[in-house]
């Protein structure tokens, strides 16, 4: 069995390769309702850009959610002090009695790498909407905490915002969230199969091979699928 890594350094050096490229050292109480023991360091992992493609294509096998298996064996092979893996869980969508799913956004919102966006996604301040927030888990580590940069306020305040008028669905509108009954709803009828035209529309970050973003499209859409949006009042 490998060793486990020492710092966050040795452990990017061992998820990079599998197409995890970005880690954060939080504190353990970042997450306040964490079930985690006081102390410690909550690990927050994503992959970004399009660079990681090639070593999620080596590594993912041919099982339902790919990518979530591939992030939870990699998780599980830090086999970090007491670790507690949050995110994500050994089942898909499997969540303990009472527990609120990890608030993976806000989490790397601390960092200052991240802001919202109208997109839905936030925005990384190098890749833009272009990465995903792929595990977190709590170890018993003394590691240092990853500085947190200035508050980023996100790309949008000085942007023409073209993203709103490339969505098809009119979910995109500037300074506002994502509307995301009228994305899923436009999507579940045929609408954008492959890719977002708004996010694309972006000026921040480098896009996605075509290829990893219709396998991020057609995971987006399956899990729309099986979470069906209620609608609202007004709302057809």
């Amino acid at each position: 069995m490998a060793s486990s890594p020492q710092n966050l350094q040795e452990l990017l050096e061992i998820s990079t390769p599998q197409g995890v490229n970005l880690a954060w050292v939080l504190p353990g109480d970042a997450w306040l309702a964490s079930p985690a023991p006081p102390g410690g360091r909550l690990l927050l992992l994503a992959s970004a850009g399009p660079g990681v493609w090639a070593g999620q294509q080596a590594h993912m096998q041919a099982e339902p959610n790919p990518l979530d298996h591939l992030t939870l064996r990699l998780l599980q092979g830090f086999n970090l002090p007491e670790q507690q893996i949050f995110y994500p869980k050994p089942v898909s969508g499997s969540q303990e009695k009472g527990l609120l799913p990890p608030p993976l956004q806000q989490l790397a919102r601390l960092t200052g790498e991240v802001a919202p966006s109208p997109l839905g996604p936030d925005l990384h301040l190098e890749y833009g909407s272009w990465f995903g927030l792929r595990g977190l888990l709590w170890a018993k580590l003394d590691w240092p905490v990853t500085q947190a940069q200035p508050a980023w306020e996100g790309a949008c305040a000085s942007c023409a915002t073209p993203c709103a008028p490339a969505c098809p669905a009119q979910a995109v509108k500037p300074g506002q969230p994502l509307d995301w009954q009228a994305c899923s709803l436009w999507r579940q009828q045929g609408g954008c199969p492959h890719a977002c035209p708004a996010r694309k529309a972006c000026h921040k970050g480098r896009p996605y091979h075509r290829e990893q973003e219709a396998f991020h499209a057609k995971a987006s859409l399956s899990w729309l699928q099986s979470h069906p949006l209620p609608k609202l009042p007004g709302k057809v």
